[in-house]
This record gives structure tokens, sequence and C-alpha cells, in this order.
């Protein structure tokens, strides 16, 4: 399953109130849900980060109103997402491909039976202290 977590910031910006939080029930399918759990904010800029979950149960467009209940007065955030499929598909469903034996500087077509292999002779000469390739 495909999920994509977004954060949603609370902030109390009262003088001396502690804000109560809680959600009213949203989404019975659980397409978008709170993953973390949810505690009073302090007042004078506390703050409380909410994780909202998108986990799309298919393709298209999935929008739902998410109320917090506060003690200071609700607040509505519009959720929104799309889910989406792969647009692409390996063919005869390969997921893996055997590349079989090679020899170094081997060539091999596809689909063909035969096999063209350089093959080379290296020497070394002590005297010129030069090395030699000549074709096998």
């Amino acid at each position: 399953m495909t999920q994509v977590v977004r954060n949603i910031v609370l902030r109390n910006i009262t003088e001396n109130e502690l804000a109560e939080v809680s959600l009213a029930p949203f989404d019975h399918t659980q397409v978008f849900s709170v993953i973390n759990s949810r505690a009073p904010v302090p007042p004078n800029g506390g703050r409380l980060t909410l994780m909202v979950q998108f986990a799309p149960s298919g393709e298209g467009r999935f929008e739902r109103r998410m109320t917090l209940r506060t003690s200071l007065g609700p607040l509505v955030v519009r959720l929104s997402g799309e889910g989406v499929a792969p647009k692409m598909v390996l063919e005869n469903n390969i997921t893996a491909l055997d590349m079989k034996d090679a020899f170094m500087n081997e060539m091999v077509r596809a689909g063909s039976h035969s096999r063209t292999i350089a093959v080379a002779e290296c020497t070394y000469d002590t005297n010129s202290h030069a090395a030699q390739t000549h074709a096998a």
C-alpha cells in the first residue's frame, strides 16, 4: 500500500488558555487519517504537529473535510489527494533477465546462435620494456 504523510501544525496564540484538541470522525474509509496522538496545546505560541496520512484505495481523486474540535473553537481543513497507478508495465511480466555465460570481449546478438569472440595474445619484451598484442 502506498501512502503519503503530511504535517499540519496547530499553534495556540492565546496568552493563558490550554487548548484541548480532538478529531471529529471524518473518513470511515480511512483514505485519510491522523496517525499520531493528540495532546493539549500550551498557550503563548505552543504547537502541536498532526501527521495526516493519505493512503488511496484506488485510482481517482479523494477529498474530505477534517474538523479539529478544540476548546478554542473548531478548525476545518480540506484534504485532497489523487490515487494514481503506473502507466507502464514490463512486457510478458518479465521481472528478471538471465544474460547467460559470456566470454570477455564477446558479442552475442539477441536471437542469434552464433558467437563472436575476440581473442588476443599479449607479450612483454624485457629488452625494450614494451608490451605487444597479437591477434590469435
